[in-house]
């Protein structure tokens, strides 16, 4: 038996001899293959790195964004020290950069910045954190950020981390909790929440030059109904909502809510399928309108004035109200998922009771644990309507707004992420949150700027003026502003922005690299320390770029055309219409849809021979074919087509929902086009056709016998000089493609300048 001991005392030696002591870890590293003994050779993951390094050694981490999925445990013995340059050779501590000023703590070239997502708590400390940002961490019940247990934080920002638990209300330490004589020193922490305190807490430790700042409680104040229910509340922005579901079966003044059975409109019910007392007081009850109102007129002030059915000192909100709190929401990045300020569900959406939904990243029910960022804790409860519906798939919740005698607006969070504001019938039961009638200040008077939009000025075609005014700084320096714009109707900082100074007041911006055609939306921003305000949407559309020193071209017949550049070709923007070649001589052709108003709209239709005038087929680019064309300009082969469609489908703003082959739209006419109920097709919302300003009218075909008059309204075709190709645009198709045609059709025609 002593045998067996002693080699096992030799093993353990040896293990804890072969232990390395020194890893690397490099946001430029792929995965975690890499032995981690160099940069060269550095693992990607900080947990990875703290599992290598065991308990006892130091890990030294790269400037970088390291998202993880479960919290760091750093035990007594081991440092984690973070801001090491991306040029770095060794250890030299020379060649780190801590956090510093704000302007630093988003920049991962200067930063080492650990995200949580919300999800969990950041890191437990026995050791030494050094020189990170720490960032989304989450705890239902101590330290947020980081639970320093014995260990020390240095020089690290704790931020936008929380404490709090949704069942006791209880939790604590949004930034971070100390105990067992932990230490934080020559940090900041800010913008964290808490149930109870707020920034910082805890048993036992010390905090040493630290800055705490700009942190807040999860609610403000409390609230009781007539029946004894107690609420937990939320501030978000500056209103206070009630954090949960109301649930009271009487008014403020004690009169009885009356349990429903039926739809009605005008008595005021509250229905549940039987819930138990226990299920009720996670999803309230469901209301009809005459309920929520309780007798009020419709109101969309701010606040609507209307009590209704909430607790005395709260009201019901309207459409306004609702459209506030979104909007502030909409306006803070870390609560959009997947970079889009629309999908806004998960920061509202409690973590329990979705259905789960797990091939979808930003559903409510795919990974609930990453939801409520917000802390609203909107719960999916569903709806009645004759009948208990979408329990699970959705919260819906009254305004004060009518939209008519029989329906009124309510503010959506579906399971999909979106939320909208609709309408519907005054008998449906939906849930109600109240707000508080007397807004409490935040923790301290800061928060975001607040800033308007200027309208658009000097649009041309590839630059535009925009502008915008920053009204309110928050009670913090406003340190950038200016304007950012894309395709979408909320862009933010993540699209195109200019930075046009800092402080509050008026200011211009100049706007350039804009495509032509195109249709964008601006929005004036400002950023504080607090975050960055937003103003409302403006929109404005570029002016089509014609050809340069060609705007316009005639023909022999004294015809003129307007021209349109696009890419590197120039194109003809309206059908051929010419009845003699360049040298006078007469050609054939037929009228679209056999109809002579037709001809100055749409063109005029010709077959191959004639457009071609006696010339061999080329596939060349160009093709210098004249054939048909005005004298300076040709018939574009098959592959000037081609190129045509591949620069279209190089530019996003000319593709619709992303898809490379999704560009017919960006061709098409904006009129005259049979609709068509489909998505990304032509006939589909024309309004957002022509972007290109080639404006393809739907102008038909003839087939060889010259008397089948086909598709008009509904499709165009147009000759290439390549044999008998074709390109075609369809009013039921997404995408223009090319084919071979017999060369006795009658088709219409664009002509390319040489």
């Amino acid at each position: 038996m002593r045998k067996y001991i002693l080699f096992a005392s030799f093993l353990l030696i040896c293990l804890s001899i072969q232990a390395q002591t020194t890893v690397f870890v490099s946001s430029t590293a792929t995965d975690d293959t890499g032995d981690g003994s160099t940069w060269e050779t550095a693992k990607r993951s900080i947990g990875s790195a703290l599992t290598t390094v065991g308990n006892n050694g130091t890990v030294f981490v790269m400037a970088g964004y390291y998202s993880i999925s479960s919290e760091l445990v750093i035990p007594m013995g081991v440092t984690v020290m973070g801001g090491y340059k991306k040029s770095s050779v060794g250890t030299d501590t020379s060649q780190r950069r801590l956090p510093g000023v704000n302007s630093h703590w988003s920049d991962t070239t200067w930063c080492t910045i650990i995200n949580g997502a919300g999800d969990h708590r950041i890191a437990t400390v026995g050791g030494l954190l050094d020189g990170c940002v720490v960032r989304n961490g989450y705890s239902n019940t101590i330290g947020g950020g980081l639970l320093i247990d014995g260990g020390t934080a240095q020089y690290c920002i704790i931020k936008e981390c929380d404490a709090i638990n949704d069942d006791d209300y209880n939790a604590e330490g949004g930034g971070a909790y100390i105990r067992n004589n932990g230490v934080l020193q020559n940090s900041v922490v800010t913008e964290c929440r808490a149930d109870n305190g707020v920034g910082v807490t805890g048993e036992d430790g010390a905090l040493i030059n630290n800055t705490i700042t700009r942190n807040a409680p999860i609610g403000c104040g409390s609230v009781v109904d007539y029946d004894g229910n107690y609420y937990s509340t939320v501030l978000i922005g500056e209103q206070c909502w009630m954090r949960e579901n109301l649930r009271t079966r009487h008014f403020a003044n004690g009169v009885e809510i009356v349990r429903g059975l039926s739809n009605n409109r005008d008595v005021p019910y509250y229905y549940h399928d039987n819930w138990t007392d226990e299920n009720i007081a996670k999803t309230g009850l469901l209301y009809n309108w005459s309920a929520v109102m309780y007798g009020a007129e419709s109101s969309n002030e701010v606040p609507s004035g209307v009590q209704g059915v909430c607790p005395n000192g709260w009201h019901v909100p309207s459409s306004r109200e609702w459209s506030l709190m979104i909007n502030y929401v909409a306006g803070i990045p870390r609560y959009w998922c997947n970079n889009n300020s629309t999908s806004l569900g998960k920061a509202l959406a409690t973590k329990t009771r979705w259905n789960g939904y797990y091939s979808y990243e930003c559903y409510c029910g795919n990974y609930p644990a990453y939801n409520n960022l917000t802390r609203f804790s909107a719960v999916p409860s569903g709806y009645y309507n004759n009948g208990f519906g979408d329990y699970g798939g959705r919260s819906l919740f009254w305004s004060t707004t009518s939209y008519n005698s029989n329906n009124a607006w309510f503010q959506n969070v579906y399971n999909d992420g979106r939320v909208p504001q609709e309408y519907t019938d005054k008998y449906h039961g939906f849930s109600v949150r109240c707000v508080r009638d007397a807004i409490p200040q935040a923790a301290d008077s800061q928060t975001i700027p607040t800033v308007t939009t200027a309208d658009p000025t000097n649009v041309a075609t590839t630059t535009a003026t925009g502008g915008g005014n920053v009204v309110n700084d928050g009670g913090a320096d406003v340190t950038t502003r200016g304007v950012c714009w894309s395709t979408s109707n909320t862009p933010t900082l993540t699209d195109s922005h200019t930075s046009d100074g800092t402080g509050t007041g008026e200011f211009t911006s100049d706007m350039t690299g804009l495509i032509p055609g195109v249709t964008y939306y601006v929005r004036a921003y400002a950023t504080n320390s607090w975050g960055t305000g937003y103003g409302e949407s403006k929109t404005f559309t570029m002016q089509i770029q014609a050809c340069p020193g060609a705007a316009t071209l005639t023909d022999v017949d004294g015809i003129s055309y307007g021209t349109v550049q696009i890419g590197n070709q120039c194109w003809m923007k309206e059908n051929l219409r010419v009845k003699h070649y360049a040298d006078g001589s007469d050609l054939t052709y037929l009228l679209p849809n056999n109809t002579p108003a037709t001809e100055s709209t749409y063109g005029l239709l010709y077959n191959w021979s004639t457009v071609m005038h006696g010339a061999n087929t080329s596939g060349s680019n160009p093709s210098f074919v004249q054939g048909i064309c005005p004298t300076g300009w040709h018939v574009p082969s098959q592959a000037e087509w081609e190129q045509l469609k591949s620069y279209l489908n190089g530019q996003n703003v000319y593709r619709c929902d992303n898809n490379n082959d999704y560009v017919a739209k960006s061709l098409a006419s904006k009129t005259g086009w049979a609709n068509y109920n489909s998505g990304c097709c032509v006939g589909w919302e024309m309004n957002s056709n022509n972007t290109t300003g080639f404006s393809a009218m739907p102008a038909g075909w003839v087939e060889t016998n010259g008397t089948n008059y086909r598709d008009f309204g509904y499709g165009a075709k147009f000759w290439s000089a390549s044999s008998t190709f074709r390109t075609q645009i369809w009013h039921s198709d997404a995408n223009f493609n090319f084919s071979t045609e017999n060369n006795n059709n009658y088709f219409s025609v664009r002509c390319v300048k040489d």
